[in-house]
Order: structure tokens, then sequence, then C-alpha cells
């Protein structure tokens, strides 16, 4: 009702909770997730606008439900503004047919490690005081890939799906679905009230290929009724989608040298080492990933008794530490761009045995520890590795070579 045109409005609005908006190219998921937002552009004086968002209520939605709506702009900081603001409440009736789920134990979105198995469990029940007839539910999973939903490829191994009611799957389309019908499960065929079952269905995630920068499994559960009590009315809810987006697959591998592959030695002294004399091993830490941006990364290892740290390094990113107090060698990183998929750096170290160790593997290195923060999803990467010996299995011109012998 202004005078003047209003230009650069943004129009915000919070939805009920249990309900899931249709795709729509013209809004925008808020980055705190409260709600969507729409650009409006420029509206002139005297002139009005309206914004629809069309959707469902998820199973076991019901009551008078408050939805929120907000015009305004943005400010410098980048900040919303609003102008005017309205609230209203929807009413929403119980349905027929209550679906529940859980993956992983939670029905709420959350992360997972590449590679994890996805177990999932769908409740369904007739909350309806009448007969619910030929009752479908179907499962499904939608593989989101650098941000756009997938055809062809998929997030899952199907081949490793385990469902011991023995649905079926459908792995062509682009969202891919495990369904079960009267067919499969008896109980759907005619279901009285308080009648009730549970679905139970493993499916593990796969790792992602080169040239992946983020990646999410999206699940949801669809019923579908066809008959309540003599009446035919093939209505169908949907229980609110969980998303499951991967974190980082970073991970270290730690490797001690006395030869290159190509057999050139990197290493010094006698081999197998020799009581009282000194030999020098070389050790790698390589960082590889495929996922997410990585912030202050660092890893570490604590030096044993048995070894020496000579100073020698080669670093390609960050920098190189020894503190002689703790014997602990660092590597530290400010950040590990999502363009880059992996770093090295490589050290000396040195053992000199002493008689005790006659006869078995020298240690060279403790445990390695990685901390990193995973930018993307603002969690803590945390990784371990083995400690590292003589025993070299991973070089061939200093494999069985690792026991220590006597002077002779």
């Amino acid at each position: 009702h202004s005078d003047r045109e209003l230009t650069h409005l943004l129009a915000h609005i919070v939805l009920p909770e249990g309900f899931v908006p249709s795709a729509s190219s013209t809004w925008r998921v808020l980055e705190d997730g409260s709600g969507l937002e729409w650009p409006l552009e420029s509206l002139p004086a005297e002139t009005t606008t309206t914004v629809s968002v069309q959707g469902a209520f998820a199973s076991g939605s019901a009551g008078n439900l408050s939805v929120q709506a907000s015009v305004g702009t943005k400010a410098l900081t980048n900040s919303f503004l609003a102008m005017s603001r309205a609230e209203g409440t929807i009413s929403v009736l119980a349905g027929d047919l209550g679906l529940t789920f859980v993956v992983n134990g939670s029905n709420t979105d959350r992360t997972i490690q590449p590679g994890d198995p996805l177990r999932i469990t769908i409740g369904y029940s007739n909350i309806s005081p009448e007969d619910l007839g030929n009752v479908e539910v179907k499962l499904g999973f939608e593989s989101v890939v650098n941000g756009a939903s997938t055809t062809g490829t998929t997030l899952l191994n199907w081949s490793e799906l385990e469902d011991s009611q023995g649905g079926v799957s459908s792995t062509r389309p682009r969202i891919q679905t495990i369904q079960y019908d009267r067919d499969v499960i008896p109980l759907l065929k005619k279901m009285a009230p308080q009648q009730e079952g549970t679905i139970e269905v493993a499916i593990p995630s796969l790792r992602v290929a080169s040239g992946t920068q983020d990646a999410a499994i999206r699940l949801t559960v669809e019923g579908r009724v066809k008959t309540v009590g003599k009446d035919e009315v093939n209505r169908s809810i949907r229980t609110k989608p969980v998303l499951l987006r991967y974190r980082t697959d970073a991970d270290v591998s730690v490797q001690a040298n006395y030869f290159t592959e190509e057999g050139a030695p990197v290493g010094s002294g006698p081999l197998p080492p020799v009581v009282g004399e000194t030999t020098a091993y070389r050790v790698t830490w390589k960082l590889e990933k495929h996922l997410h941006e990585l912030s202050d990364i660092k890893v570490s290892a604590v030096l044993p008794q048995t070894a020496a740290w000579s100073g020698k390094t080669l670093v390609s990113a960050g920098n190189v530490s020894y503190d002689e107090a703790s014997r602990t060698v660092t590597w530290a990183l400010n950040r590990m761009p999502a363009a880059v998929s992996d770093l090295e750096v490589s050290f000396e170290v040195q053992i000199t045995p002493a008689e005790l160790d006659v006869g078995r593997f020298a240690q060279l290195l403790g445990e390695t520890h990685v901390e990193a923060n995973d930018a993307d999803v603002s969690e803590q990467l945390l990784r371990s590795k083995p400690p590292l010996s003589t025993d070299l299995q991973n070089d061939e011109g200093a494999r069985g070579k690792g026991v220590v012998r006597a002077r002779e």
C-alpha cells in the first residue's frame, strides 16, 4: 500500500511442523533451516502479489498448526529486515493410516560416514475406527550428488540389501523405491482398527567417486489406502523426509620406507638394523579426500624411545614440527580446500638399536592421530592409525629385513 515502488523484496515463510513442501525452483531453504525464502524483486505502488507453496502434511500431523510469513529486504550485513509480518493457523485432521520411520535410530536429518549402513525401521498402524483395505507402503531413496538429484547413479549398494519382508525394489528411476503391498505382507490386505506392523530394511551406502564435492541420501516413506470401511478413498500420506548428508571421507595413510617404489634408497644405514648402528627411515603421512573443505587440521604422533628425530622433512603444505619434551611430531594446516584431494608430508626417523632389541622389530612411530573440522557440516573429524615398526611389508626392497641383528 505504499505510494512508491518497493524493490529487492524477499518473502520469508516459517512452515508448520510436519509440512513437506513440493519441490520448486522459485524458493530456497533458509540457511538456518527455519523456513523458505522467495525473491519478489519489485512491487509497484498500490499493488499486491501472492506467494504460494504447495505440499502435504506428514503422517502424524494433526490439530491447529501455526504458519508465519514476513516480507522485507536484506540489510548491508546481509541479515533480513522484516517490513511486514503476519501469522495464521491451519487446521489439520488426523488421518487413517499412521506411519513412522527411523534411520539409524533417529527420524531427524543427520550426517553419516560414506560406506556406513542405513538401518531403517518403518512402523504402520490403523489409527481409524474402521478397517483399512489394500494398504501399500513405499520406501523411497533419492541420491543427491553435488546438489542435484541423480538418475542412473546411486549412493546405495543394492546388491547387499537386507529386507526380510521381500519388498519389490525399483532401482532405475531417480527416486529408487522398495514397495510393500498385500502380496508381500498379507496384513496389508485388511487392517483392523489399532492393528499395526513393522518393516525392517538395511542397505549399505557407497563411497563417492572422484569429482564429488557433496553427497546426501534423502529418504521418504509413503502410504496408500484404497478403502476405509466400505468407502473407496485412494488416499495417500507421506512422512517428513530424512536427509542423510555425507561427512567428509578424509583419511590419512601412514607408511615407513627405506626404498622408493623404483628401488632408490630414501633411508640409510644397515638393513636389517644392527645393534649400536643408526638406520634411518622415511615416514610419510598422506591425507586424502573427495568431500568437503577441511580446516584446523592436525596430524600427530609420538616417537617411541627407540626412535630419534633427525629434522629432515618434505612438506607439500602446512608445516611440520617436533616437540622434544613430548617427543611429538605434528603436521599442521590451516585448511585443505574442497578442490584439493590429497596432501602429504614425510620426515626422517632414526633408530639405534640396543642389545635388548635383538630378534624383534624396532618401533619407529606411535599411533598417528588426525583432527580436523569438516567445514561443510560443521563437525569434527577424528581418525587414528596404528603404530609403525621396522616390519616394512609395503616396501619391496626392505620386506623381511626389519628384525634387529646383533653386531658381528
